[in-house]
């Protein structure tokens, strides 16, 4: 059962594959251009939950889990991003309780990332500030903002 992947992120430029298991201790990043060599097993965040979703770039993992937390991990110093340290607690109590999780997430820049479920998609910007509220906005007249 540990060895089952429960998601997993491929990053073609740095030659990184990153995914989760079953097993939430086999959280793992592989180096796949020197290698391969396991590089880095994440931390196990327990009050996040199972990652469902995983991108990359050069110095960061952004991973969106099943609770709607989303961790940024840092690649160089192998820790939490800063980001995280001051945001896991702060993210929106309207956006942690939506029952539409994140199913993918992909890189925009360095500090911008979509995320995006089967209804919706969402900007997180690093270098801003995260709102009390999460606005929803719906996308046609007649549409509520329930699914969001």
């Amino acid at each position: 059962m540990d060895l089952v992947i429960n998601t997993s992120h491929w990053n073609s430029q740095s030659k990184r594959l990153v995914f989760s298991s079953l097993n939430p201790n086999l959280f793992t990043l592989i180096d796949l251009e020197n290698g391969p060599n396991i590089e880095w097993r994440l931390p196990f965040v327990e009050s996040a939950g199972t990652p469902l979703a995983i991108t990359s770039d050069f110095d960061k993992i952004v991973v969106a889990y099943e609770t709607n937390h989303i961790l940024v991990f840092d690649l160089v110093n192998k820790q939490l991003h800063p980001w995280s340290v001051n945001n896991f607690d702060n993210l929106p109590k309207n956006w942690l309780s939506r029952y539409n999780r994140i199913t993918g997430l992909k890189n925009l820049s360095d500090t911008k990332f979509l995320l995006f479920t089967n209804y919706s998609f969402s900007i997180l910007d690093l270098d801003q500030p995260i709102p009390e509220e999460s606005l929803i906005l719906s996308n046609h007249p007649t549409k509520t903002a329930q699914g969001a």
